[in-house]
């Protein structure tokens, strides 16, 4: 017959419980914590969206800016929106013939304009 310490009875006893009781604490202590922080990370950057408004312009006395539609006009971030707004500009303006931007005074403008979303 073979006998059982009771030492190694006890250490894996031990060993699974204190496992599965650190294991419930870590989830019930930290968990809650990051998820609460994460979601409201989240939301936070969800409800917020920034929208480019572009227009172009002639540097001509009395001509006015015209507002023009952007391929993207939506953004999570405002630093993303201002990437695209200037280089969507640079794109744009290098897209006319260099004769037109020079005849025309030829310039964009653009602004990023927070707006809550729900």
């Amino acid at each position: 017959m073979m006998r059982l310490s009771l030492s190694i009875l006890v250490y894996v006893s031990l060993d699974k419980d204190t496992f599965l009781y650190l294991l419930m604490s870590v989830i019930y202590y930290i968990l809650p914590f990051i998820v609460t922080h994460n979601i409201g990370y989240y939301l936070k950057k969800s409800m917020t969206k920034f929208i480019l408004i572009m227009f172009i312009c002639s540097g001509i006395t009395g001509n006015k800016c015209k507002l023009m539609p952007t391929p993207v006009s939506q953004f999570n971030t405002y630093h993303e929106c201002v990437y695209y707004g200037y280089d969507h500009s640079s794109e744009l303006i290098k897209g006319f013939s260099p004769d037109f931007v020079d005849t025309y005074k030829t310039f964009t403008a653009f602004n990023c304009t927070e707006q809550k979303t729900i």
